[in-house]
């Protein structure tokens, strides 16, 4: 994504879904480059290598680019259908995060966003309702209200708390250890020791 995402050197005609694709390329290069604070529509159509006007035609501004084109990109998890398998759908929840937080173009962009929502919490808060709750809200909460349904794992233990502790150990990893993150091992230990008891399960040894 990142080379795909370089500055356009000069307009190209395209148009349908290649021209919207190489919008939300754009301004997803543009938000990891210059943050939320620094998108502009001119920026935006430069890199696209398009003209301002085609982005007003469908869009009002840089950041509902933005949301539209983060929604596209999100990665969304999907548990194992028939269960039966919670830890290791678990594990592979948090790698899908890994590789998310890892991803050198999307992942500057969403932490500029999540930046920039610190004084401007309408901007998390539309992030939330249109990009991360339909795309299932944290990959971890996702498996765990599947086997929740499925009756493997009770309803009750699947709280606002018990969602939150996966990605939020995986976020204070990176935060102790500038420039890394967690390898797979690290990843079963936070299952295996703190997520799985949480929610009342312990995987069988």
């Amino acid at each position: 994504m990142t080379d795909q995402m370089r500055p356009a050197t000069r307009t190209t005609r395209r148009r349908g879904q290649e021209l919207v694709d190489a919008i939300h390329r754009a301004v997803i290069a543009e938000t990891a480059e210059s943050g939320v604070s620094g998108l502009t529509m001119e920026g935006v159509a430069r890199r696209a290598g398009t003209a301002k006007t085609s982005l007003y035609r469908r869009w009002a501004s840089p950041e509902d680019i933005l949301v539209e084109a983060v929604l596209r990109h999100y990665p969304q998890e999907s548990p194992t259908p028939e269960g039966g398998d919670l830890r290791e759908d678990l594990v592979r929840a948090l790698e899908l995060f890994r590789a998310l937080m890892g991803e050198a173009t999307l992942g500057r962009a969403l932490m500029a966003v999540f930046a920039e929502g610190l004084h401007r919490p309408e901007l998390l808060e539309r992030m939330t309702t249109e990009v991360y709750e339909p795309r299932g809200g944290r990959f971890t909460r996702t498996v765990l209200k599947h086997y929740a349904a499925r009756g493997e794992i009770d309803p009750g233990r699947v709280t606002d708390v018990t969602t939150d502790i996966g990605e939020a150990m995986m976020i204070k990893y990176c935060a102790d250890n500038v420039g890394e993150v967690p390898s797979t091992e690290y990843l079963e230990r936070i299952v295996d020791e703190v997520v799985l008891p949480a929610v009342g399960w312990a995987p069988e040894r």
